[in-house]
């Protein structure tokens, strides 16, 4: 077995299917970035996730939410319309939780910002005299 641990930003909303069997299943493709600037690339993985981690992953995640999950790299080898061998790797998620907030929420799209609230200064109290030094 192969794992993996991947932090990204959902590219769609996930998309819940019932298989033949009755078994709960996510698809899903997530992007994760590495390197800054000119040197950055953007690197896009295919998520599968069954049972409960299928639902969960439907339910509380959408398009440009963030997602840390772990699970099994798999090689997806298939033969395209023109016949050549394509092959593609997908992470088989076993885990997943929330990492962070929306990319809307990073853009300020969304953002709830704290009320300000104004400094005050401290009390004083005067005992006689002069009131100061």
């Amino acid at each position: 077995m192969f794992a993996a641990t991947l932090l990204g930003r959902f590219g769609q909303d996930p998309e819940l299917k019932t298989t033949k069997s009755g078994t709960e299943m996510c698809t899903a493709t997530v992007a994760t970035d590495s390197g800054f600037g000119d040197n950055k690339v953007t690197t896009w993985t295919k998520l599968v996730a069954f049972g409960k981690t299928a639902e969960f992953i439907a339910k509380f995640f959408h398009k440009g939410d963030s997602i840390f999950c772990t699970g099994e790299v798999v090689l997806e080898k298939w033969e395209d319309k023109d016949g050549n061998e394509r092959q593609t790797l997908k992470l088989v998620v076993d885990k997943a939780t929330f990492a962070g907030g929306s990319k809307k929420e990073e853009t300020g799209n969304s953002r709830r910002e704290e009320p300000r609230r104004e400094r005050q200064e401290p009390r004083s109290e005067s005992r006689g005299g002069s009131g100061g030094f």
